[in-house]
C-alpha cells in the first residue's frame, strides 16, 4: 500500500514540530492530498464469498482464490486504470472465469501464475545431455550416478553405453570405459565393492566379448575375473543383486554357456551359472523387470502369461530356488490385461506394477497401475479411478511411501500431468507436486537420491520449459503463496485487460 493514513500522524509530527492545532491541521492537509494522489486499496477476502469487483470502492484490489471463481465487474471509472492482484496458495492450480466485458490487448485469456514445487535442480549441469535415450540410473554409495542407455556420448564425451556423473553433473573421466558398449543397456546393478554389473543388447565391451552381459571395475575398465563364456544368446533387460552376491537375470535368451534357460537364469558372483536355481523350461516369452523381496522371494513382470507349465499371465513369483510359488500364482489368478513394464516394492512388502492394462485379475482398474498384496491379491485401497492416460514405464516409491510415476501419460484421473506424476499412498493425486508443463517427452526411468532429490532419464529434451536433454535432476522446493497482476482501463463498456 502506498496511501497514508492516520496511523503515521507521530512520523509527521515529528516533522512538523509542536502539537499546535494549525500544525495538526497542516498535517492532516499533507495526509488527504497524498491519499488523494495515490491509488486506494481494498482487500477483499475469499473468491468463494467475493466474486463482485466494485471498482468504486478502491483502485487497487486483491482477491484470495480458494475456489475457481467466475467474476463480475462493476463501478468502472472512466480514465482511471484498475489493478486486480489474485492471490494463489502454494498449491495454486486455481482458474478464473472472467466477466464477458472484459477484452485482453494481447488477445489471449491470461492464466495464472502458479509456482512450481518441482523445479530443475540448476547445480547439477548436464550441457548438451546424452545423444540417446536413457535407460537406467543407479546412485553410488560417494553420491556419483551411473547411467546407462541407448547413447554414446554424453555432454560432448564419448560414452558408448554408459557413463558416471559425479555429484553436479560433470563428467566422470575416473570411469574409463575405452569403447563401451557396441550396443544399447538396459541393466544396471553396483556391487557392495563398487563394481558394476550390465546387461542389454551388446556382445562386446571395451573390444572385450561379452555377450549381453559383463561386470566393469570401479575405474570403468573390463573385469576379466567374471568369466561368462558364451554368456547369453539373446538380450539382457533387467538385473537384481542378491545379498549374496549373485545375480538374477531376464531378458529376451534363452540359453546361458550352452546351457538352456527360459528368458531367466542366476550367476554366481564370478560368472558362471548357478545350478541350484532351478527353473525347469522357464517362461514362455520375455520378461521385463523383476524385482527381490527381502526374503529372497523373487517377483517378475512382463510378456510372458507361463512359467515352467504353470499359468501366470504378466506377474509371477519364484521362491529363492527358482520354482514358482504356487500360492502367490493362485492369488494372482487371471493377472494382467496387456503390457506389465515396471514395478517397485513398498516397505510393508506391497507391489506397485505400472504398465499398459486395464484389468488385474479379472478386475477392472484405472489404467496402466495396480498395487498388489503379499499374497498376490489386489489390493482396492489404492484408489486410481481413471488411471493414467497412457503408458507408464517407471515407479519409484520415495522415502515418504508416495509414488513416484513416470512414463509417456498426459494426465492421471483427470489431472493434467505431462509425463511425471506423485501419487499419495491411497493412490490420489498429490496435488502439492507442482510439475508446470512437465516433460515434453517420455520418461523412462526414476531413481532418487538419498537427500531426496530426483534423477529422472527418458527421451525428453526439457522439463517445465528448461533444456534438460534425456536426463534431469530435480529437486522439491518449498513454494511461496503466488500473486498475479492484471490491470484494467474502462472505456464506458469494456474493461481492457492488461497483464
Amino acid at each position: 500500500m502506498n496511501y497514508i493514513d492516520v496511523k503515521n500522524f507521530r512520523k509527521y509530527e515529528q516533522l512538523f514540530g509542536d502539537n499546535g492545532p494549525a500544525k495538526i491541521g497542516h498535517v492532516n492537509a499533507v495526509i488527504k492530498s497524498l491519499n488523494e494522489l495515490a491509488p486506494s486499496y481494498k482487500y477483499l477476502g475469499n473468491s468463494s464469498v467475493v466474486s463482485n469487483i466494485d471498482w468504486s470502492q478502491a483502485t487497487v484490489q486483491e482477491l484470495n482464490l480458494d475456489s475457481n471463481p467466475t467474476l463480475t465487474f462493476s463501478g468502472g471509472v472512466l480514465g482511471k486504470t484498475s489493478t486486480l492482484l489474485l492471490k494463489q496458495s502454494q498449491i495454486g492450480q486455481k482458474s478464473i472465469t472472467w466477466p464477458a466485458n472484459v477484452l485482453w490487448n494481447k488477445g489471449t485469456t491470461p492464466s495464472l501464475i502458479s509456482v512450481p514445487s518441482v523445479v530443475v535442480d540448476s547445480t547439477f549441469t548436464v550441457g548438451s545431455g546424452f545423444s540417446g535415450f536413457v535407460l537406467n540410473i543407479k546412485v553410488q554409495p560417494d553420491g556419483k550416478i551411473l547411467v546407462v542407455g541407448g547413447f554414446n556420448n554424453y555432454n560432448g564425451n564419448i560414452t558408448p553405453g554408459i557413463v558416471r556423473l559425479n555429484t553436479d553433473g560433470s563428467y566422470d573421466n575416473t570411469f574409463n570405459l575405452g569403447s563401451g558398449t557396441n550396443a544399447d543397456v538396459g541393466g544396471l546393478v553396483i556391487q557392495s565393492d563398487g563394481k558394476v554389473i550390465i546387461g542389454g543388447y551388446f556382445t562386446s565391451y571395451d573390444g572385450n566379448s561379452s555377450n549381453f552381459i559383463v561386470r566393469i571395475n570401479t575405474d570403468g575398465s573390463y573385469d576379466n575375473t567374471f568369466n561368462i563364456g558364451t554368456g547369453f544368446n539373446n538380450a539382457v533387460r533387467k538385473l537384481v543383486l542378491q545379498p549374496d552376491g549373485k545375480i538374477v537375470v531376464v531378458g529376451d535368451f534363452n540359453d546361458f554357456n550352452g546351457t538352456p534357460c527360459g528368458y531367466v537364469a542366476r550367476l554366481n558372483s564370478d560368472g558362471s551359472l548357478d545350478g541350484t536355481f532351478t527353473t525347469g523350461i522357464g517362461f514362455n516369452n520375455s520378461p521385463q523387470t523383476l524385482i527381490l523381496q527381502s526374503d529372497l522371494k523373487i517377483v517378475i513382470v512382463g510378456g510372458f502369461n507361463d512359467y515352467d507349465g504353470t499359468s501366470c499371465n504378466g506377474i509371477v513369483r519364484l521362491n529363492p530356488d527358482g520354482t514358482p510359488d504356487t500360492t502367490y500364482i493362485t492369488n494372482t489368478g487371471l493377472g494382467f490385461l496387456g503390457g506389465t513394464y515396471a514395478i517397485d516394492i513398498q516397505t510393508d512388502g506391497k507391489i506397485i506394477v505400472a504398465g499398459s492394462f486395464s484389468q488385474y485379475n479379472g478386475t477392472s482398474i484405472g489404467n496402466n497401475i495396480v498395487r498388489i498384496n503379499t499374497d498376490g491379491t489386489y489390493d482396492a485401497s489404492l484408489v486410481t479411478g481413471s488411471g493414467f492416460s497412457s503408458q507408464v514405464n517407471t515407479v519409484k516409491i520415495d522415502s515418504t511411501g508416495k509414488i513416484l510415476v513416470g512414463g509417456y501419460f498426459t494426465s492421471y484421473n483427470g489431472n493434467s500431468s505431462n509425463r511425471f506424476v506423485r501419487l499419495n499412498t491411497n493412490g490420489s493425486f498429490d496435488s502439492t507436486f507442482i510439475i508446470g508443463s512437465g516433460f515434453d517427452n517420455g520418461v523412462i526411468i526414476i531413481n532418487t537420491q538419498s537427500d531426496g532429490k530426483i534423477l529422472a532419464g527418458g527421451d525428453f529434451s526439457s522439463f517445465n520449459g528448461t533444456s534438460r536433454i534425456r536426463f534431469a535432476r530435480l529437486q522439491i522446493v518449498t513454494p511461496s503463496d503466488s500473486y498475479s497482476k492484471f490491470t484494467f482501463d474502462y472505456n464506458g463498456t469494456y474493461y481492457i485487460g492488461s497483464y
